[in-house]
């Protein structure tokens, strides 16, 4: 059981999420574990959000509400923590759900003098049926360096950079000034993980628990749905965040197998950009060339004329093979 009861603050950043934001609410104030703050963010919503963020805060006096102009998910969040009063740091998303249990597994798991709390998670369609669910079980406490090489895992879901399923100590945030960058639309969360980690001591341990307790609903309007249906010039943002995650690895001479995984992942958002440019047709010099700068500046020339020199080769052999004669 837990020992003891720190304060949390639970922070919710709301655009236009009225048809789920009670069901997310809901989900947080019915919480085994009660000593927590939840601030919720909303960030210039037309529709009914802040109405119903309002409404709350006459329900439940762990309630507080902060109204602003709109400016994006990570000036929402950036709003909460510079409001924040609890030990922990927690950030649920507006139109998911937080599993019972989930804050206590977190607070028991940070507990165990870990620095970092990380558990595990299921993804759902809209029609509420389970379409991923971590498969690993069990819990126990993990390196900070091997927590670093799950942010980078090649599956597409895994831990990776999600925040959902992670809790901070918001000292190790105030100390080394970690917020969420404005101007970065994708892959902004895993920024913030990465850096929160390489804040870390390199002895100091995360505790996992691989039981889900947060409940994931992939929306057909999420941003990341919404690229498989439109070329968003927006997704190079995700390269930027990956050049600033480099910089923090470097920053901390991070050991050589997690830059290669690094490297690695960083490639893959490259031929993404890339593909989704040819699959909606999309004919941008500009882009292009922003793309490869900021790919060369987050790895490295040399691994990108590799990268290159080695697609060439693997076209020319397709070519080869497919010959008549070959």
């Amino acid at each position: 059981m837990i020992k003891s009861t720190p304060n949390l603050s639970i922070i919710v950043p709301i655009y236009n999420s009225s048809s789920y934001l009670r069901g997310c609410i809901d989900s947080i104030l019915s919480q085994s574990y009660t000593n927590f703050e939840l601030l919720l963010i909303d960030d210039g919503s037309t529709d009914e959000s802040g109405i119903i963020c309002d409404e709350y805060v006459e329900k439940d006096a762990r309630v507080r509400v902060f109204h602003k102009v709109n400016g994006g998910v990570s000036s929402a969040r950036n709003i909460g923590l510079e409001n924040a009063t609890g030990e922990y740091v927690y950030f649920p998303d507006s139109d998911d759900f937080v599993i019972k249990f989930a804050l206590e597994l977190l607070i028991y798991g940070i507990n165990k003098e870990c620095s970092f709390a990380v558990g595990g998670y299921e993804v759902y369609d809209e029609e509420e049926a389970c379409i991923y669910s971590v498969s690993d079980i069990g819990e126990g406490i993990m390196s900070r360096d091997k927590m670093l090489m799950q942010f980078f895992a090649p599956s597409p879901y895994r831990y990776q950079g999600y925040l959902w399923n992670k809790l901070f100590k918001r000292s190790i945030i105030e100390l080394h000034n970690i917020r969420f960058e404005p101007s970065i639309r994708f892959n902004e969360d895993r920024l913030f993980c990465v850096r929160y980690v390489c804040a870390l001591a390199k002895t100091d341990k995360v505790h996992y628990n691989w039981k889900p307790i947060y409940k994931y609903v992939q929306r057909s309007t999420s941003a990341m749905v919404s690229l498989e249906q439109r070329f968003n010039p927006d997704f190079l943002t995700d390269l930027e965040a990956f050049v600033k995650i480099g910089e923090t690895l470097h920053a901390v001479h991070c050991e050589k197998y997690i830059l290669d995984a690094y490297s690695t992942s960083m490639l893959q958002s490259y031929a993404r950009f890339i593909s989704m440019m040819r699959e909606f047709k999309v004919n941008d010099l500009k882009l292009v060339t922003k793309s490869i700068k900021l790919l060369i500046k987050g790895i490295g020339i040399t691994r990108v004329v590799s990268y290159f020199i080695n697609k060439i080769g693997r076209k020319f052999n397709k070519i080869f093979h497919s010959c008549p004669n070959s």
